[in-house]
């Protein structure tokens, strides 16, 4: 079993977070601002990077409480609001709330994203559905504690990284499809 540790500080939770942003910015082959949500619900322009390569696109936002990172698949640029498949929320410090992504530290120093694999949205349906569907999540050890979490991949490597979010972009939109769910994982309101 992997064992990692959570991080300790507001600084470290935060240079986590430039960096995790860092590495889509850097594989992005286009930027622009686009009109993000669900048509009908709510909807805002945000700056969005498209990594052509893996066929994915990143917006992010910061919260009262959180970072909100929202992954889609397909160029998101057009004229109709893209809605993000999944969302890597990440707290801002220790003892934030309870999200379905975090951020840890193996024995190696480098820093890991993980995801529990709850999807919010209309029809997002259980961990367990979703984790059935994407069979990846394994048990690891944080401070003492055993947590079943999908590890995405550690911010040190970025284009496995990359390719991990990838991934679970993908498989949350087949899954999405499945119950037949078109909303998506668009309100950054939600607490996942």
């Amino acid at each position: 079993m992997r064992t990692f540790r959570s991080l300790a500080t507001e600084e470290e939770y935060a240079r986590a977070q430039a960096d995790f942003v860092a590495v889509f910015d850097g594989a992005a082959t286009k930027h622009a601002d686009q009109l993000l949500g669900v048509p009908g619900s709510r909807q805002w322009v945000t700056p969005v990077r498209y990594v052509e390569s893996h066929d994915l696109w990143f917006a992010h936002h910061q919260l009262e409480n959180r970072n909100w990172n929202g992954f889609g698949v397909g160029d998101p640029f057009g004229s109709r609001p893209v809605t993000p498949s999944i969302q890597i929320n990440l707290a801002f410090a220790p003892r934030g709330p309870q999200l379905a992504a975090r951020f840890m530290v193996d024995g190696d120093g480098r820093r890991w994203v993980a995801h529990r694999g709850k999807l919010g949205g209309n029809n997002g349906g259980t961990i367990a559905e979703f984790l059935a569907f994407y069979p990846k999540a394994e048990t690891v050890r944080i401070g003492g504690t055993e947590h079943d979490l999908v590890l995405l991949g550690c911010i040190e490597e970025p284009d496995a990284l990359i390719a991990a979010v990838a991934d679970i972009a993908g498989a949350a939109r087949a899954f999405r499809e499945q119950r037949g769910d078109d909303g998506g994982d668009a309100s950054p309101d939600d607490d996942e």
